[in-house]
């Protein structure tokens, strides 16, 4: 039986905990950076880094060419995506990739990889940004709560940068 995709993401995150060292909360330790998914972190000589940090540091760009569809199924198709979210992503393209195999079409592998590529895509941001988007949502109730009128406020603010721009 294969194992369930979440349980799958938990075991990777726990084995590079392991070789990494880290426990459950063990950030990239660039100042100001936030970067936990263990997925994510490499062990440097300046201590445990991000992907993209790593890749500063050694001149390297922070946007890489990520094959959502796999390099294998298509190689020529690629889309930017910054480092860390690229390594996350790649690890859960290992969950469906040789389900994705077995199709016999060509055609239908690589339709049925780019939706799975999607779909990893769409779990990376909604797993990495939910937390912003519930902070936002709560910034909408604060103001409704707070300043009633504040929709009206910012249309005539809107408006008002809409004449600076023309």
């Amino acid at each position: 039986m294969r194992e369930d995709f979440d349980d799958s993401m938990e075991r990777q995150r726990q084995q590079a905990r392991r070789r990494l060292g880290i426990g459950i909360s063990g950030p990239c330790t660039f100042r100001n950076c936030d970067e936990a998914d263990p997925l994510a972190l490499h062990r440097s000589t300046e201590g445990v880094l991000c992907y993209e940090h790593q890749a500063l540091q050694q001149n390297r760009p922070l946007l890489e060419k990520h094959h959502p569809a796999k390099r294998e199924f298509e190689p020529e198709f690629t889309v930017p995506t910054f480092g860390n979210d690229h390594r996350v992503v790649t690890v859960m393209s290992n969950h469906w990739v040789n389900d994705i195999k077995s199709v016999k079409s060509s055609a239908m592998r690589i339709s049925l990889a780019r939706l799975c590529g999607l779909f990893d895509v769409l779990r990376q941001l909604v797993e990495k940004y939910a937390g912003f988007l519930d902070r936002i949502r709560l910034v909408f109730v604060w103001l409704d709560e707070t300043r009633p009128e504040w929709e009206q406020e910012f249309e005539r603010w809107r408006k008002s940068m809409d004449q600076r721009d023309t």
